[in-house]
């Protein structure tokens, strides 16, 4: 993910732990808890940014101090979003263990659907549609990102 302010806290801090955005420094500015959350708000708006947060999880997962991360998801309107992240990222890997890190999140009721990334155009959406994985739809999003994309990604990266 490439950006012009080159002193973004948000991507510089998921960079010290472990994202792999090119551009931006590795900078802790703020708790892991924080940067995941808050990286979760922006992703929406930043596809990228989404695709390099399970590395960062897979990462960290043994730092992750669950109970603040959810109370900061909470406070962010992001409880959707985490579960969708740990969930997904759970899944792809092959890590059952880390949905005990969301037991207690409840994925929103069932019915309407919205999607993560807003597509740019009818064909986006329609394909958003067909390559949501049922993870997804279960948080209440349709979302481009396959669970194969997920462990692609984490696997070029940790090699």
């Amino acid at each position: 993910m490439n950006g012009t302010d080159h002193s973004n806290p948000v991507h510089e801090t998921l960079v010290a732990y472990g994202a792999p955005l090119v551009s931006w420094r590795p900078v802790r500015h703020m708790a892991l808890e924080q940067a995941l959350v808050q990286g979760l708000g922006l992703s929406h708006a930043h596809p990228a940014l989404f695709r390099v947060l399970p590395l960062v999880l897979l990462r960290n997962v043994h730092a992750l101090d669950w109970e603040r991360l959810h109370e900061l998801a909470r406070d962010a309107s992001v409880e959707a979003e985490l579960g969708l992240l740990v969930e997904l990222t759970a899944q792809a890997m092959g890590r059952p263990e880390l949905m005990q890190g969301v037991a207690t999140l409840r994925p929103p009721a069932e019915g309407t659907l919205r999607f993560f990334h807003e597509p740019r155009s009818e064909f986006g959406r329609e394909l958003a549609r067909q390559r949501t994985p049922p993870v997804a739809k279960r948080w209440g999003f349709w979302l481009d990102m396959s669970e194969d994309s997920v462990r692609a990604l984490v696997q070029k990266h940790s090699a």
